[in-house]
This record gives C-alpha cells, sequence and structure tokens, in this order.
C-alpha cells in the first residue's frame, strides 16, 4: 500500500471513531504526498467537526479533483456536503443553494446516483421549510428524499427525512403525526441504527426544534436527556454543541434559567468564533432571556448584534418576534404590534406552530396599548390555531392572550376563568415563568373585581415564582394592587392612570418621561381615553380632566 493510500484508511478509521483531529492529521499526510478528492474530502469532514471553516476550501477542492478524474456521483455528493458547510460557516444562502442546484444537475436522471441525488433534494427540502419557511412546498421534496433512501435501505438518511418531515408536519399544525415521525426518528439514534455522525447530530435537532415551536417542554426534555447520554455513550460532543443552543431554548421553559444562560453564553462564544452564520439562534435566545431578567439595554444591545452579518438572515424571524417583546417591556406598546405584525408577516399562513407565538405577543400588545377589540379578534386566532395544535403551552398562550384581551375591554369574570386555565395549563407544561406572567395577570384582574384577598395572594405567588428563577415582573402587567374596580366608561388601569397625569396637567411628553413610555404608546392611549368619553376636539382635554375629578382619579 502506498503511503498515501495508508494514510487515507487510517483517516476513514479516525472518522469513524469520531477521532476528529487525528482524522485531520492522517488526511494531511496523504496530501502531502499528491492531492486527492478522497483525502481531500476526508479532510473537509473532520475539518468540519473540529469547527474549521478551512472545510469549505477542502470541500471545494474535492469538488474539483471529482469532476476533473470524470467521478460525477463523488462530485455531487460532496457540493451537497459544501452546501451545508456554506450554510453553517457563513450563512449565504444563495450560495448555498448554487451547490444544490449542481448536485442535482449532476445526478438527474442517473439511476446510480439516486443516493446523492435524494440527499440534495432533502437538503433542498431542508432550506425550503428552515430558511425559506414554506412547510408545505417543503414536503414534496422530503417526502421524495425520505422515498428513495428508504427503498435503498441507507438508514441513516431515511430517518434523517423521517424527522425533517416531522418537523415540517409539525410546522403545519399536524402535531401527532409530525412527532411520530420524529420520535421514531429518534429512536433509531439512540439505537445506533444512524451511524453517520452528521444525521445523528441533526435528528436530535430536528426533534427538539419541533418541540420548541410548540412548547413541548416535557417531550424535548426527554429527548434532550437521550441526546446527552447518546453524546457521552459514543464519545460526541461535537453533537451536543450543536444542539446546545436548541437544548437551551428547553432550559429557559423549564424554568432552569441558570443552566440556560451558561449554557448559552459557552455555546454561542464558541459558535461566534466559529461558526458565526450558526450562532444567530443562541444569539436570539440569549437576547430573550436578557429581556425576561429584565437586563433590557444587554437584550437591546444583543438584538443591534444580529441586525450585522452574518447573523441577520439566519436570526430572522424569531429577532423580530424577540425585538417585538422587548418593546412591549420597554412600555412602548405601539413597536410591539409593529412587530408582532411584521413578524407574522414573514411566516406563511399554513406555519400555525410559528404562528401562535406571534399571535400571543399582538394580543398582549394590543391590550396593553388599549385597543381591546383588536386584542379579542387576535386571541380568537390563536385560539383556533391552538386547538389544532393542542399542546398544553400553545393552550394556555391562547388562555392568556383571551384573558389580556378581556381584562383590557373591562370583561373581568372572563378574564379571571381564562386566566386562571392559563395558569393550570402553563403549569402542567412545566413552564414557570408563562404561569407567573398569567398568575399576575389574573392578580390585575382579581383585584379589578375587588376581590383584593385574593389578588394579592396570586400577586405574592407570582413574585415568587419570578424571584425564585430571576425574573423580572414586566411593565404591561397592571400592577394588583393599584388596579381600580370597573370604570364606568370602561377605562382600563392604565387609561385610569394616564387620565390622572393628564387631569394633573402633564403634557403628553411628561406622561411618556414619567411613565417610561414611548410617546406614540401615549398618544395611543390618550386617543382610546377621549373615545371612551366621548370627549373631542378642543375642549377633550377638559372633558377627561373633569371626568378625572369626578371619580375621584386626582
Amino acid at each position: 500500500m502506498n503511503a498515501d493510500d495508508e494514510a487515507v484508511a487510517r483517516g476513514r478509521a479516525a472518522l469513524a471513531r469520531r477521532s476528529w483531529t487525528e482524522a485531520r492529521h492522517a488526511f494531511t499526510e496523504a496530501l502531502a504526498v499528491h492531492d486527492r478528492p478522497d483525502a481531500f474530502e476526508g479532510l473537509a469532514e473532520a475539518s468540519s467537526w473540529l469547527d474549521d471553516d478551512g472545510a469549505i476550501d477542502a470541500y471545494e477542492q474535492a469538488y474539483r479533483l471529482y469532476r476533473e478524474a470524470g467521478d460525477d456521483i463523488a462530485a455531487a455528493r460532496v457540493a451537497a456536503f459544501t452546501a451545508m458547510a456554506v450554510h453553517d460557516f457563513r450563512g449565504q444562502l444563495a450560495v448555498v443553494r448554487g451547490w444544490l442546484a449542481r448536485a442535482r444537475s449532476l445526478t438527474e436522471n442517473d439511476p446510480d446516483a439516486a443516493g446523492v441525488h435524494a440527499l440534495a433534494v432533502g437538503l433542498d427540502g431542508y432550506m425550503t421549510l428552515l430558511r425559506d419557511s414554506q412547510p408545505a412546498a417543503a414536503l414534496p421534496l422530503i417526502h421524495e428524499a425520505r422515498s428513495v433512501t428508504h427503498a435503498r435501505g441507507e438508514t441513516g438518511p431515511e430517518m434523517t427525512m423521517l424527522a425533517l418531515e416531522g418537523l415540517a408536519h409539525v410546522t403545519l399544525g399536524d402535531v401527532a403525526e409530525g412527532m411520530r415521525m420524529l420520535d421514531e426518528a429518534s429512536a433509531a439514534v439512540t439505537a445506533g441504527e444512524v451511524a453517520e455522525p452528521v444525521f445523528a447530530s441533526t435528528i436530535y435537532c430536528f426533534v427538539i426544534n419541533a418541540c420548541e415551536r410548540v412548547r413541548d417542554v416535557d417531550r424535548a426534555g426527554q429527548w434532550c436527556d437521550a441526546m446527552a447520554a447518546y453524546c457521552e455513550r459514543t464519545g460526541d460532543e461535537a453533537m451536543g454543541q450543536q444542539c446546545r443552543t436548541l437544548y437551551a431554548g428547553v432550559l429557559l421553559s423549564r424554568g432552569a434559567w441558570h443552566e440556560a444562560e451558561s449554557s448559552l453564553q459557552d455555546a454561542t462564544g464558541r459558535l461566534r468564533a466559529t461558526r458565526p452564520a450558526m450562532a444567530a439562534d443562541g444569539l436570539v435566545r440569549l437576547a430573550d432571556l436578557r429581556r425576561r431578567q429584565g437586563r433590557l439595554d444587554e437584550a437591546e444591545a444583543l438584538y443591534r448584534e444580529l441586525d450585522g452579518e452574518p447573523f441577520r438572515t439566519q436570526a430572522e424571524p424569531l429577532a423580530t418576534l424577540g425585538r417585538g417583546e422587548l418593546a412591549l417591556a420597554r412600555g412602548d406598546t405601539a413597536g410591539a404590534v409593529d412587530d408582532a405584525e411584521r413578524y407574522l408577516r414573514m411566516l406563511e399562513d399554513d406555519e400555525r406552530a410559528r404562528r401562535a407565538a406571534g399571535l400571543e405577543l399582538l394580543a398582549r400588545a394590543h391590550a396593553a396599548g388599549g385597543a381591546p377589540s383588536a386584542a379579542r379578534a387576535t386571541a380568537a386566532t390563536l385560539g383556533a390555531i391552538a386547538e389544532q395544535l393542542g399542546t398544553s403551552a400553545v393552550l394556555a398562550s391562547a388562555s392568556l392572550a383571551d384573558g389580556a384581551a378581556s381584562l383590557a375591554s373591562g370583561e373581568l369574570e372572563r378574564a379571571r376563568t381564562a386566566l386562571e386555565d392559563a395558569v393550570d395549563r402553563f403549569d402542567r407544561a412545566g413552564a414557570p415563568y408563562d404561569a407567573a406572567i398569567a398568575r399576575a395577570l389574573l392578580a390585575a384582574a382579581l383585584s379589578a373585581s375587588g376581590r383584593s384577598d385574593r389578588a394579592q395572594e396570586q400577586d405574592r405567588i407570582a413574585t415568587g415564582a419570578l424571584e425564585s428563577i430571576g425574573g423580572a415582573r414586566p411593565s404591561w402587567i397592571p400592577d394588583a394592587a393599584a388596579a381600580p374596580v370597573d370604570d364606568p366608561a370602561g377605562l382600563s388601569a392604565r387609561e385610569r392612570e394616564i387620565l390622572a397625569l393628564i387631569a394633573s396637567g402633564l403634557s403628553n411628553d411628561d406622561i411618556a418621561r414619567r411613565l417610561v413610555l414611548s410617546i406614540r404608546t401615549v398618544e395611543r392611549h390618550v386617543s382610546n381615553i377621549y373615545a371612551k368619553l366621548g370627549a373631542d376636539g378642543r375642549h377633550a382635554r377638559a372633558v377627561a380632566t373633569a371626568y378625572a375629578h369626578q371619580h375621584a382619579l386626582v
């Protein structure tokens, strides 16, 4: 055996053992003798697992040499993996699409290339689902790839396509069928049927992603535990790194914020340095954690970072949703409405799982901004989606939206029952932060109904729950202690607060500074107050002031 043949054989054996550094050394030895495509391909795979973007150049060299040798099947295989390396390291989606198109062209109508062609088609489906946000368009591509790999007995690729198909079904709202597929594919990895590390890692990431979309914290936790056991058994630390940002999202929902923060800081720090395009998901989740902690300036700084390359494309639309949550936390209800609506425009109408989060934010923002009718309509849309998805957390989200809308419109009994349902459902889902938010709103509804003792009890429990996980009380939740009884004109707690300041002689600018709200939000509240009081024209402020004095608001 020649020296380069022997080095390539050692490199392949090292790859099989997941000894990435040893593999890279072996393939480098082979290339020191002369250039050969299989050595470049092996070097690329090892470098990729070692978070070295030199993998892209090695794949490109392998592609060129395979083409020169007339081996179009191998060239197409390398083109597909080049596409994913570019995706992971640089986030250049046009370049990714170009490599996938090349892989498909080289294998079109060649029966001997069916497996490689299916890989390229499946990766096209991956891009269509996860980057173009078009799950319905992705399904035929994914199903085609799965059928071919099943017929060829290629378990790793088949299970990867099964998991991807499951993720598409979950995104479209067929949660039961999608989770069945994802559970099966993940079980195949756990059982050791998926030999290829890249496919095993991808499958676990798909199932966690799907669980996060429908907030199925319990299922996500079970598979995260299975993944951790798999990584320990195989010694595969790289796989754990790839899924850690998704896992951190699960930890956030579970209320394990210290662990989530540690995981996010470690993973995003490493990815910023090695795979910056993949760091976007972690940065979004870290910003969300900072917002929940009340560290709003730090959250805003992270969102500014996400506006730059190479994060911008990979971070959307989650970053827009996060900016909306941050705007609401700052009291900018108009900005929150704008961001929630923008987020929803980024998604297809049939992306029910991802639309749910945007609809909840929109309903809460409308309610906090004094637009109860809009909040009610949005909550009804979310309710229909929640019934289809059927998970406890999404049903709780719909109840929360309904409760917020009802509280804003003065329907206090409806608000109470909806928010009690939200608390119970979030508790069942294992989502303590969301349960605390629902409980704080419930306290406001009880206080507005004159049930001060129960309101104080619920508020105390909510405050304790937030403190236990390091959470801050969002400013958009009315203060239960200060919440009024039913207002004759139907003014909300925030509107009565602003009316009192108007009657005290403060301008809109003064009120915005006093309450730490945007001027647009204050203007919207003032407009709603005037409308409810039937006050218009140049005498509107005088009419409002008289009402405030009449009802002892000042």
